[in-house]
């Protein structure tokens, strides 16, 4: 009997090898392993990545948009994994195809236990993307005002520009977001009277879009109403034009 036991072993072994992928979900070789990886970045699934970490895998594997587990795990805010892909030289610097890197997932997503952790390993705040964004122009767009805080706070430019021209305080006006409009006019560093490429002010743009409250934030600031942009046109003019009366009144009385 024991000898015909220890006959079976090495068979039992051999299809333990072949059956425990199966049975721990695990994918049997490593195209199927590296498949898997790269569809668990796709979709942003950190469960599947903490799974298949252990396999002998490049962590800086891409999807067909240069998409990174690193970006993914970003996105999640899971700090864990993020430590587990840096400890294996996951590049914190790495871009995906629209030129955003890991700490933009961060933003975009508000996750500041991952962007401070990218930050201390090396991740560059003021990178900018292929539309000339920066992770504090993505913070603003997606009103993550506890994400823009903490990206002044570590030294993020106020004053980066997109392809437009236009300033995290252009964007945050354009928006309608108050309260992130005053955090970036309480940053000693921000250019008030900045101009995008067609001579526009956030001003302007307030004046546009019709943004009373926040054009009054800005008038109090110190922005002027008669700057005039490369047409020619002022805040006032636009507030005229518009026929809006309440905008109208307050930019007169601030010029």
């Amino acid at each position: 009997m024991t000898q015909g036991l220890a006959r079976l072993a090495p068979l039992w072994r051999r299809s333990w090898c072949v059956l425990a992928p199966l049975l721990c979900g695990l994918p049997a070789n490593a195209d199927e392993t590296l498949e898997r990886w790269r569809s668990a970045i796709q979709e942003s699934d950190v469960a599947t990545l903490n799974l298949l970490f252990g396999s002998n895998i490049d962590v800086n594997a891409t999807t067909r948009y240069g998409k990174t587990a690193l970006m993914a795990a970003a996105s999640k805010g899971d700090v864990p994994l993020i430590r587990r892909l840096i400890a294996r030289d996951a590049d914190v610097r790495q871009a995906n195809r629209a030129a955003g890197n890991a700490l933009m997932f961060a933003a975009q997503y508000g996750q500041i236990g991952a962007a401070e952790l990218l930050l201390r390993h090396g991740a560059e705040i003021n990178h900018r993307g292929g539309k000339g964004w920066s992770a504090l122009m993505v913070a603003v767009l997606k009103g993550q005002l506890p994400m823009v805080q903490f990206l002044l706070a570590n030294d993020a430019d106020p004053n980066t520009r997109d392809v437009l021209g236009w300033t995290p305080l252009m964007r945050a006006t354009q928006s309608g977001d108050e309260a992130i409009v005053r955090l970036l006019l309480a940053h000693a560093k921000t250019d008030l009277g900045a101009r995008d490429q067609l001579g526009q002010t956030a001003l302007h743009i307030a004046a546009i879009a019709g943004s009373t409250d926040i054009a009054r934030i800005l008038v109090e600031r110190g922005a002027n109403p008669g700057v005039e942009d490369q047409m020619g046109n002022t805040p006032l003019a636009i507030a005229s034009h518009r026929g809006d009366d309440q905008l109208l009144r307050l930019l007169q009385r601030a010029e």
